[in-house]
């Protein structure tokens, strides 16, 4: 079972607000954002070792499971907001560069009681907070999942709050 009880996510106080807007049929969503995922790995922009292209069939997933998906409240730090992350990324000589935002608050039922945080960072570039990065561990890292976590990219809803999805994570290209 996926827990996403982030290494760093700590237990804090979260308002919770409405799920988050559907987007049409959730499944669909999720499906055809995973179509596309395995598209990308098959086309020439690949990732994956040239190589390995051809016999690329489909990434691996968790089912897709709605209670993971949950609304986020971000609190805005005023902490480390001039500090410039250098991610590197391992298909491209050019570093991802981001500063930390804040932290999102929320809940997540299918992990028990408690509310959790995740920190958020933006691009540094990016004139606003409505596309947020999100690294995380969980207790699946490093034994179903790579053990250097996984990624979340947020978005704001209408509400203000952001929608955290755990079916939407990617491992980084490293990994493959």
């Amino acid at each position: 079972s996926l827990l996403p009880v982030a290494v760093i996510a700590t237990a804090v106080a979260c308002t919770s607000g409405p799920p988050p807007p559907d987007d049409g049929p959730y499944r669909a969503t999720i499906d055809r954002l995973r179509a596309d995922n395995n598209a990308f790995f098959k086309s020439k922009d690949s990732p994956l070792p040239a190589d390995k292209v051809a016999t690329f069939t489909a990434l691996a997933y968790f089912p897709i499971d709605e209670s993971y998906r949950v609304p986020a409240r971000l609190e805005v730090s005023t902490v480390d907001r001039a500090t410039v992350l250098e991610l590197p990324q391992s298909h491209t000589e050019e570093k991802r560069k981001v500063r930390r935002l804040g932290v999102l608050h929320f809940s997540l039922p299918v992990a028990g009681e408690g509310e959790f945080t995740l920190t958020a960072f933006v691009e540094v570039d990016a004139p606003d907070a409505k596309r947020l990065f999100v690294p995380f561990t969980d207790m699946t890292s490093n034994k179903e999942t790579y053990g250097g976590g996984r990624y979340l990219e947020l978005k704001q809803t209408p509400t203000g709050l952001y929608d955290l999805d755990f079916n939407t994570a990617y491992h980084p290209y490293c990994v493959y």
